[in-house]
């Protein structure tokens, strides 16, 4: 009776190996048909934006040649809108079998921002002015620069930013200033008796990476 329950639990094991192994096998060939008839994106292309299409494209996370996912072309067309930079922003999907051909319609938003600024009062006087361009060479790259005379000091400030350095996830970005600040001469009692120009010349950059959305960490 002992040697038929060995037995017996023998064969059961051997049936339980072999059940897990057909699943196995199931499984696999359901995942390999599932890939090999899964919809795959062809081309994609950009209309009506003046920016370059290579740099539209480059801020999507769809690329040609993966697996096409609604979800996330959905997302990008959102991004595009999030800039700020489009409006109008539509997406096309063109079924040709199992390939997908994306367009993104999307118009720019005038992109050369003047900067002009009086202010007077308190005894002291500012004037900025200048502009700044978001879609310089029409790849989306900022590029600005601003007057300033603050009660007859001369300074101003000139900046660049590249929103996709390298990668989407990237913002670079530098910004040359020079300004002249009235500084108070003390008397050794600490009354102000005069006031001496300083001039300031500074030069930042900052490179900041989106690790997550909504999540920016980075040096500078």
């Amino acid at each position: 009776m002992r040697h038929f329950t060995q037995s017996k639990k023998s064969m059961l094991s051997i049936y339980a190996s072999q059940n897990k192994a057909r699943a196995l096998v199931a499984l696999s060939l359901f995942l390999l048909c599932a890939h090999l008839h899964a919809a795959t994106v062809e081309t994609i292309s950009v209309s009506g934006a003046r920016t370059d299409s290579n740099v539209v494209v480059q801020l999507l996370d769809t690329h040609v040649g993966a697996s096409f996912d609604q979800a996330t072309w959905d997302n990008d067309l959102q991004r595009l809108r999030n800039t700020e930079l489009f409006y109008d922003v539509r997406g096309e999907v063109r079924e040709d079998g199992q390939a997908r051909h994306l367009t993104v319609h999307a118009r720019n938003k005038f992109s050369l921002i003047p900067i002009f600024k009086y202010k007077q009062g308190g005894g002291t006087s500012l004037l900025n002015a200048g502009a700044y361009e978001v879609n310089a060479f029409n790849r989306l790259l900022e590029a600005g620069a601003q007057y300033e005379n603050m009660d007859g000091n001369q300074g101003g400030v000139a900046w660049f930013r590249h929103p996709y350095f390298l990668s989407r996830h990237n913002h670079f970005g530098a910004e040359l200033y020079v300004h002249t600040i009235n500084l108070p001469l003390l008397s050794p009692q600490g009354q102000r008796q005069a006031y001496f120009g300083n001039e300031e010349r500074r030069f930042n950059t900052r490179l900041l990476r989106e690790w997550t959305t909504g999540v920016r960490a980075g040096v500078g």
